[in-house]
């Protein structure tokens, strides 16, 4: 059995391909509207350097919402009002942010201050009884064991 030389691939075919993938259609039926396997399809895509696709369910950004999400940025808006305005997903959101050079900033935690009675009681009750013989012979250096 001689195995099957493929078939070059045509400038209209590439044509047909970029235009397709474009429009958001799926590679499979670029496949079958082509008369190619999938993995043709996605190979040529690659060597075309068409890029990667965009996930399933995902639609372009329009440029007004790139700017809304910019000027909600600016005006330190929390990320859940920037994907609540715009109607995107947090990751979304944060991806698209992230390409454009301006990425969510981790919102900031409140700092927790324990009181020292609380810590030293805490300390107290984590504390190892000496022994007789570090009383007598002293406490060995850290990391090490004196006997």
């Amino acid at each position: 059995m001689t195995p099957i030389a493929p078939t070059p691939w045509t400038p209209e075919e590439d044509n047909i391909l970029r235009t397709k993938l474009h429009e958001g259609v799926e590679q499979k039926a670029i496949a079958i509207l082509l008369g190619r396997s999938v993995p043709s399809v996605k190979w040529r895509r690659k060597l075309l350097l068409l890029g990667s696709l965009p996930k399933s369910g995902s639609r372009p950004w329009t440029a007004k919402e790139t700017e809304v999400a910019r000027k909600l940025l600016r005006e330190n808006a929390s990320d859940a009002t920037i994907r609540a305005t715009i109607g995107r997903t947090k990751f979304a959101c944060y991806d698209r942010l992230k390409r454009l050079g301006q990425p969510f900033t981790a919102p900031v935690r409140p700092q927790i201050t324990i009181p020292d009675h609380v810590l030293e009681d805490r300390n107290r009750r984590y504390m190892v009884a000496r022994g007789l013989t570090a009383v007598l012979m002293g406490d060995p250096e850290p990391n090490r064991v004196r006997l």
